[in-house]
C-alpha cells in the first residue's frame, strides 16, 4: 500500500489517496464505503504508524475507486477529433502524471496545429512526438508500483539502495520526468 496526501484549502482540510492491493471495485466509479471496504482497508495499513493508522480512522467517509488505464490505441480518427490526456492513454497513479500528460498534450497539440497544414497531418504529427514520452511515463509508473508495493527480500533490497542514495540524487533521477518542459 502506499498513501499521497494533499491539502485542500476550500475545506481546510486534506485529501489522502490510499492505494492498496484488494478486490475490484466494481464497473462503476460509485464505490460505495461499507464495512467490509473499510476493514480490508484498515488491513492494508495495520503494519503503518498508529498515528497515521488513527488518522486514517478519522476519515469521515471514503470512496472507493478502480484504477484503470488506456493502452495504446488510436489516439484521433484521422480527420477531426482527438484525444488527449486520460482519455487516449490513461496511466496508472504511480507516477503523478495524469493531469501533467494532459497540459503537455494541449501544448504539443497547439504546436502540431500551429506548425501543420492540416488536422490529419497535426494529429499525427502530434501523436507521433507524444507517444515516446508516455510510453517512458507509463514505464516509470509501472516501475513505481512494483517499487512501492514490493514485498520480502525485494522491500529490503529497495529501502537499502534507497538509504544510501542522497535526496539530491534521488531528485536528479526524475528530472526527466517533472522538469519536462513541453
Amino acid at each position: 500500500a502506499h498513501l499521497v496526501a494533499y491539502p485542500i484549502r476550500k475545506i481546510d482540510g486534506f485529501n489522502f489517496v490510499a492505494i492498496v492491493a484488494g478486490r475490484a471495485s466494481g464497473e462503476t466509479w460509485e464505490g460505495r464505503e461499507s464495512g467490509d471496504r473499510r476493514r480490508e482497508f484498515e488491513a492494508a495499513f495495520r503494519d503503518w504508524h498508529p498515528d497515521l493508522r488513527s488518522l486514517l480512522g478519522h476519515a469521515a467517509s471514503a470512496t472507493y475507486w478502480p484504477l484503470c488505464t488506456v493502452e495504446d490505441g488510436a489516439w484521433h480518427n484521422g480527420r477531426d477529433t482527438i484525444l488527449i490526456g486520460d482519455a487516449a492513454h490513461a496511466l496508472t497513479p504511480f507516477a503523478a502524471q495524469g493531469a501533467a500528460m494532459a497540459i503537455e498534450d494541449a501544448r504539443e497539440l497547439a504546436r502540431c496545429m500551429a506548425d501543420s497544414p492540416d488536422l490529419p497531418s497535426a494529429f499525427a504529427r502530434y501523436e507521433d512526438a507524444r507517444r515516446v514520452r508516455i510510453g517512458r511515463v507509463r514505464k516509470r509508473a509501472a516501475f513505481n508500483s512494483f517499487a512501492y508495493h514490493a514485498a520480502g527480500p525485494v522491500r529490503v533490497a529497495r529501502d537499502l539502495v534507497l538509504s544510501f542514495k542522497k535526496p539530491e540524487a534521488l531528485a536528479a533521477d526524475f528530472d526527466w520526468l517533472y522538469g519536462y518542459g513541453p
